[in-house]
């Protein structure tokens, strides 16, 4: 009789100090702040870059429509204009996606398994400086053939008449100036995406 009581003693006692290790344990996982912490600026860089990678699309889909635009044939001045403020919406998010990596890089920490996000940023936006240097390209071209052009036509619109080629000669210093606002736009544009690219670099190197 006394073995069995020593017995059930030693099993209460067991299962008592079960009970109590399972309910610390419990109660160290929901009150640790440092965890809490830690997963829940996790899950907020993820969201943010996930967010940025969204609008580097966004903008890649942009300049694919501006290149269309400059490469169509006899691209007018409402045509030019479209694609300059297609060019300055662009450029305008570069930028703040720039000033979104530069707080990213200050807070984010080497080995958080962000790695593939920062990677994906970084790739895009060399894609979009890429892009973007082409837009500078076409425009400058277009710039320059359109200076010819008018020095040309407005000589034959002097000897023939107001009209030169079906244009009047305001029409066609309004397209020269249409197109001074391009590459102008578009040198922009190439800042705007030479200091992404770096910025996303540092931020990639930043998260190895």
């Amino acid at each position: 009789m006394k073995n069995t009581i020593i017995s059930f003693s030693a099993a209460v006692l067991v299962a008592a100090s079960a009970g109590f290790a399972a309910a610390g344990q419990k109660k160290g996982a929901v009150q640790d702040p440092a965890m809490t912490a830690a997963r829940t600026n996790g899950d907020a860089s993820v969201k943010e870059l996930k967010d940025t990678l969204y609008r580097l699309v966004r903008q890649d889909e942009s300049l694919d429509g501006a290149i269309a635009a400059l490469t169509a044939p006899r691209a007018g001045e409402k045509d030019l204009a479209a694609v300059s403020a297609t060019l300055k919406t662009v450029s305008s998010s570069l930028r703040y996606l720039s000033a979104r990596n530069e707080k990213a890089f200050a807070a984010i920490q080497p080995a958080s398994g962000l790695t593939r996000y920062t990677n994906a940023i970084l790739s895009y936006s060399r894609k979009l400086n890429r892009k973007s240097a082409r837009v500078a390209a076409l425009a400058a071209r277009m710039a320059g053939s359109g200076r010819k052009a008018g020095m040309r036509d407005a000589v034959s619109s002097g000897r023939h008449g107001k009209k030169a080629r079906g244009r009047t000669l305001t029409q066609m210093l309004a397209q020269q100036q249409a197109l001074k606002r391009l590459a102008l736009d578009a040198r922009k544009l190439r800042g705007a995406s030479r200091g992404l690219s770096a910025t996303s670099k540092w931020l990639y190197i930043a998260s190895k």
